[in-house]
């Protein structure tokens, strides 16, 4: 069986780590020690099959969508991107009693 889900949340992104006079990729973004919470949109779609009369299988792909956290990382130029996916793939197995 095909199926669809969506909702909505809120995501938190937090810096962590030691500050360096020198950042990877310090051209693109800086990194910073804020905490920035946004809002989040979850999408995804997947397949449910019957393996045998006690077991079923799910596969699913789903996106969480955010704004991009500019609290967190300062784009170094004006055209830093405007949202940030989180695609995540899933496999599971239920077994029916």
């Amino acid at each position: 069986r095909p199926f669809v889900s969506a909702g909505g949340g809120v995501k938190a992104y937090r810096g962590t780590g030691n500050e360096t006079a020198f950042q990877p990729l310090s051209k693109i973004a800086l990194l910073t020690k804020a905490t920035d919470t946004v809002p989040l949109i979850s999408i995804g779609a997947g397949i449910k099959a019957r393996i045998s009369d006690h077991v079923q299988l799910r596969l699913e792909v789903h996106d969480f969508i955010t704004p991009f956290p500019t609290q967190t990382f300062t784009p170094v130029n004006a055209k830093g991107a405007n949202w940030v996916h989180d695609i995540v793939p899933a496999v599971g197995l239920a077994f029916l009693f």
